[in-house]
């Protein structure tokens, strides 16, 4: 089965510009990444650790959303999004290291 990445990706990106549309945004690391793809053609898969923080990061500086990445085994939803309000972020993009 051939899957139509394109199709994919502007779905992401129209969830991500949703959400953000939203009181408070609450995004998935994934839906950044395909925003970013559609929106600037920038594939963050095909650039190195640092270089692709540094293009998440300014997505988060960008919309004044805050970074919530942790380990999987501490990952917890409900304390990124507290923690992003309590230092009056407009939003989160939630990341599982694991």
């Amino acid at each position: 089965m051939e899957v139509n990445y394109t199709m994919y990706e502007i779905l992401g990106r129209n969830k991500v510009v949703a959400e953000l549309q939203n009181e408070f945004p609450v995004l998935n690391i994934c839906d950044v990444h395909d925003w970013i793809k559609v929106t600037l053609g920038i594939d963050l898969f095909e650039l190195d650790w640092e270089d692709e923080s540094k293009e998440i990061m300014k997505f988060c500086e960008n919309f004044q959303v805050y970074l919530y990445e942790v380990p999987g085994e501490d990952f917890n939803e409900y304390a990124g999004i507290e923690k992003a309000k309590s230092l009056g972020y407009k939003g989160v993009v939630l990341s599982s290291l694991s």
